[in-house]
């Protein structure tokens, strides 16, 4: 990392069934027995996603690249502990390998309310990415970073493919993840803004339209987070390994030398 530069990366998982194979809606007990974060102090935690068949493992604010390893490495390695507890294991994959049936949405109003709005779109998306976040000295600054990293996205996504295949089948896709995310609004390679209140503007119109559920709904390949003071990108697949995921966290951080 630069000088003064702070990162961190989310890394979604799916959970199949040690025999099987297929995936299981196990994310409650995984959580339950994975425990706090080793680094929550500084943000790292560990969560659900939409499905019941997804955790992810979130690190805290780090400033160098072994930081950012360290953290990666044990998260993977406290979920796959715990998922192993009850007979799944921890699989980072963008997309599902085999077929099996369409897990629950996890527990959440949230979940439900993006159920109820995007209906079969969602019923079965397990779809897994490697969201790498950067710190950024105001909004502003994060929405020029975004429009200067448009062209470097679908770099970034074609790096890091890792979904061939879906559901018990080839798709002729390096990266299925990224054709299910085209199905919703707000993805791909995002607009060109000139300010922050324009990036707002433009958010806060999709939702009072009810194309998203919610400001944090987008699903652009980069934005400005809408929790966080960081640029987040979230064009790579999940990386097989951790070692990957540091990777791209290094390519996204040099192409943002603040």
């Amino acid at each position: 990392m630069y000088k003064g530069q702070t990162g961190g990366v989310e890394e979604e998982f799916l959970l199949v069934d040690a025999v099987s194979g297929e995936c299981v809606p196990d994310c409650e007990r995984v959580l339950a027995a994975a425990g706090p974060h080793p680094w929550a102090a500084s943000g790292g935690s560990f969560q659900v996603e939409l499905l019941a068949s997804q955790v992810e493992a979130a690190t805290g604010v780090c400033r160098d690249l072994p930081g950012l390893a360290a953290q990666l490495r044990v998260g993977r390695a406290r979920l796959a502990a715990a998922a192993r507890e009850g007979g799944a294991l921890l699989v980072a994959s963008g997309t599902p390998v085999l077929d099996g049936r369409p897990p629950p949405p996890a527990r959440g109003d949230r979940f439900a309310a993006i159920m109820a709005a995007y209906g079969d779109v969602v019923e079965d998306y397990q779809a897994c990415g490697c969201h790498v976040h950067v710190g950024v000295p105001g909004r502003d600054t994060a929405v020029a970073v975004v429009n200067h990293l448009r062209p470097w996205l679908p770099v970034l996504l074609a790096l890091s493919a890792n979904s061939p295949f879906d559901h018990g089948r080839p798709t002729g896709y390096a990266s299925r993840r990224a054709v299910a995310m085209a199905r919703f609004p707000g993805a791909g390679v995002p607009p060109w803004s000139a300010s922050a209140a324009e990036w707002d503007a433009r958010v806060a119109a999709l939702v009072e339209a009810g194309v998203l559920v919610d400001e944090a709904m987008t699903f652009w390949l980069a934005r400005p987070s809408p929790r966080w003071p960081t640029v987040e990108v979230r064009a790579a697949d999940t990386a097989a390994t951790a070692d990957e995921a540091v990777l791209q966290a290094a390519l996204v951080l040099s192409l943002i030398p603040l």
